[in-house]
Order: C-alpha cells, then sequence, then structure tokens
C-alpha cells in the first residue's frame, strides 16, 4: 500500500516554523529601527510656529502607515491659553487643493490632536521622463485667528507654503512584514557604517577614526601589513559580506544598535 506525504500540509507547517524564526531573528530590530525613525517624524517630534501665540507639529499620512492612514496636526500655546483658534489647512498635488477647517478651544501647553479627514495619503503617483508626481506637493494655513484669554482677537498671516520634501520615498528604507511596512533606516545606516569601517580598513582617515590596530597598538604599521589590511577591507567591504556581519553581530547579542545608529559592544558604556 502506497502512501503520499500531504505536500500541502507539509508546505504550509514549513512556512509556519519559518515565519515564527523569521519574526525571533528580526523583530526586535525592526521594530527598534522603526521607533527610531517614528520618534523624528512622527506626530509631536517637530514643533513650527503658528503665529505668534501657537505652534503646530503636522503628520501627513504616508502610504506605508498602518490602517487607518489619516493626517493629523497637533496644537499647543507658547504659554498661556488660547480662548479659540480656527483656520483652514489647505494642501495641494495633482492639480487639486484638499481643505480642512480646524476649530480649537481652551488651547493650552498640552497638545489638542485633530484628524485631517480631507487630505489624501501621500504617495507616489506618477513617474514621468521629465518629473515625478505626489499626491500632495505643498500645505499652508488659510484665513487663521486667534482670540486670546483677555478678549483679543487677532488674524495670523498667512505664512509661507511649505514644501514636502517626500524623504520617505526618495531616502527611506522600507520592507513589508507581518503585514506591516517597517522603516529601515536605522539598519541601513548601521551597516553603511560598517562597510565604511572596513573601506578604510588599513588606511588613515583625516579624523584618524578608522586604523588598522587596537587603540593603544603602534601607531604605523608595515607596508605589507597595511596591503594585506586593504585586501582584507575590500573583501569585507562587499555588500552581502557587510549585510551578513551585521546580522550575525545583532543574533550573537553582543552587539546592538546605539542611539547614533551604529553597532555597539553591548558591554560598552554609551
Amino acid at each position: 500500500m502506497n502512501l503520499s506525504l500531504p505536500w500541502g500540509v507539509v508546505a504550509f507547517a514549513a512556512g509556519w516554523c519559518w515565519r515564527k524564526v523569521e519574526k525571533a531573528l528580526f523583530y526586535k530590530t525592526y521594530l527598534h529601527s522603526h521607533r527610531r525613525w517614528t520618534s523624528s517624524h512622527g506626530l509631536g517630534s517637530f514643533w513650527e510656529p503658528l503665529g505668534e501665540h501657537l505652534e503646530c507639529s503636522v503628520y501627513l499620512a504616508e502610504s506605508t502607515d498602518p490602517h487607518p492612514q489619516v493626517s493629523k496636526i497637533a496644537l499647543r500655546a507658547k504659554q498661556g491659553t488660547v480662548n479659540r483658534f480656527e483656520c483652514v489647512f489647505e494642501g495641494r498635488g495633482m492639480g487639486v487643493k484638499y481643505q480642512d477647517r480646524i476649530i480649537a478651544v481652551d488651547v493650552d501647553e498640552t497638545p489638542a490632536v485633530f484628524k485631517l479627514n480631507n487630505q489624501p495619503v501621500c504617495e507616489l503617483v506618477d513617474v514621468t521622463d521629465d518629473r515625478v508626481r505626489f499626491s500632495l506637493d505643498t500645505y499652508r494655513f488659510r484665513q487663521g485667528s486667534i482670540e486670546l484669554s483677555d478678549g483679543r482677537n487677532i488674524l495670523i498671516p498667512e505664512g509661507m507654503t511649505q514644501t514636502l520634501t517626500q524623504t520617505s520615498t526618495f531616502n527611506s528604507q522600507w520592507s513589508e512584514r507581518w503585514d506591516m511596512h517597517w522603516n529601515l533606516d536605522a539598519v541601513k545606516f548601521a551597516k553603511q557604517e560598517l562597510e565604511i569601517y572596513w573601506r578604510w580598513f588599513g588606511s588613515f582617515s583625516c579624523s584618524g577614526i578608522y586604523v588598522p590596530v587596537a587603540d593603544g597598538g603602534p601607531k604605523y604599521a608595515a607596508p605589507w601589513v597595511r596591503v594585506g589590511a586593504k585586501v582584507i577591507g575590500w573583501v569585507m567591504s562587499i555588500p552581502w559580506l557587510v549585510t551578513a556581519q551585521f546580522w550575525l553581530a545583532i543574533w550573537s547579542g553582543m552587539w546592538v544598535l546605539d542611539q547614533d545608529d551604529r553597532l555597539r559592544w553591548r558591554w560598552r558604556k554609551p
């Protein structure tokens, strides 16, 4: 009697096991990198003045955000309390303008958050030979007015139009895993630093950072030693080897990403 293996069940079990192993290997580092990006790009990470009495922080939703993808703005008073604030937030892109009216009362130093429901998700729409087009290119505040605690009403002059740099699309590195988009800029930077280290291995930079000998060792090595070190550095700076070195260092538990997104010996004081 011939028994056939249930290949579908085997493939499902193998895939399930691999996803568990993959998450155990990569999840913590992905989470660290994504949190680093969020802390410097998320709502509240940067504040800009909105007249003399208020400041605001704007976050425009991107296609890599988890659902629901909604743009937001946070407002807070520089000091004291603003009785009432009213303005129109206007975003523009693809020849269309999108407006949201914002009305806030009793604004103090505690941030007040509002959704910008009319703003589209900021994403790449079209690429042609002469230009790249996004769903949103600029934004500005219009018809702003403030009522102070003493009853005075102040009109806020319309400020300059803010042009979006689209950094996430042009410069950031993203990976989609576990039903989420992860920003890997910290991982990318750490690998770049590792590659730079190996490319300078056997040489001396102007700052003296990259040297082929340990701290306290001889200042100058013999020519044949430097040539050998350069060969080793060239081999070790090959991109796929740099990637392997990075992950092996993380998985060993002896190296961690520091606050500057560089590999650091775990037991070394920051």
